[in-house]
């Protein structure tokens, strides 16, 4: 943990190093109707990589944050895994020393707000962006269930009372309308993918009080 700058800049930063034995996890059987869902052993598991985030306050009234996380997340040892739809034909899978599922590499996120005081009302306005790169959303890796990476980025503005007992805001999720998904899953019956889609440009108004 550092602060530079009198306080202006804090900069943190973890290693992390976990192994997981008997990993449980939750795996889906799209083979029947309804699915089924259940819990079962996908071996061994190790986490590993690093962790940062930052704040920056380079002038009165601005600030800016950023976090992001690097995570090498690998099956070290399954070797019985659920073969995916195209090895159907197969018993069991070796997944070993493949990337975890649900298990981005890279998580980023970042912030920036300027606010400027007006009496006893503070007008503020930002911005935030947020990635996640490409993972398998099935625990046995299959191809279909891939989700790509995305980027997606907000803006914002209001006023508040600079006590904050109100606060009046405009804002904008997925400013440039991206396309993306949030989970993928394979009907390993019909060989079918279904997606859950992400939300697409929002608008809002946010009012606020505190009594």
């Amino acid at each position: 943990k550092t602060r530079l700058l009198n306080g202006a800049l804090e900069f943190n930063a973890a290693l992390f190093w976990s192994e997981d034995k008997d990993y449980q996890a939750t795996l889906v059987n799209t083979s029947v109707s309804p699915a089924v869902s259940y819990i079962a052993n996908v071996g061994t598991l190790r986490s590993r990589g690093v962790e940062v985030d930052a704040r920056l306050q380079p002038l009165e009234g601005l600030s800016a944050t950023l976090a992001g996380t690097y995570n090498d997340a690998t099956y070290t040892d399954y070797k019985s895994a659920v073969p995916d739809y195209l090895n159907s034909f197969l018993t069991t899978r070796d997944l070993s020393g493949r990337q975890a599922s649900g298990t981005p590499k890279w998580s980023l996120g970042g912030t920036i707000e300027y606010e400027h005081s007006l009496g006893s009302k503070e007008l503020y306005f930002g911005g935030d962006g947020s990635y996640r790169s490409s993972f398998f959303a099935s625990v046995n890796l299959d191809p279909f269930s891939r989700v790509e990476g995305y980027a997606l980025f907000g803006l914002h503005g209001g006023v508040r009372d600079a006590d904050d007992r109100w606060d009046v805001s405009l804002w904008v999720r997925n400013l440039f309308d991206k396309d993306y998904t949030n989970t993928v899953s394979v009907n390993a019956t019909y060989g079918v993918t279904l997606a859950a889609i992400g939300e697409p440009r929002l608008y809002g108004l946010t009012l606020r009080g505190r009594f």
